[in-house]
């Protein structure tokens, strides 16, 4: 598959507020693709979520830092 027409979605996820920023990243591009072939398969897309805390004052709150 040619590297455009591949699904991508990368996105972080606040667990407080649920706010949703989607983003890219090269370096993840790039090493996906070397663990897919490290496994011997060709990949038609991704999805990437990762979790944590948004940069707003009340989600800040909730760590009780």
């Amino acid at each position: 598959f040619p590297y455009t027409t591949l699904f991508r979605s990368d996105h972080l996820v606040c667990d407080v507020c649920g706010k949703i920023v989607e983003f890219h990243n090269a370096l993840i591009e790039e090493e996906q693709f070397k663990v897919a072939e490290a496994h011997n398969f060709k990949l038609s897309g991704h999805s990437l979520v990762l979790y944590g805390v948004c940069d707003s004052p009340d989600c800040q709150k909730s760590l009780g830092e």
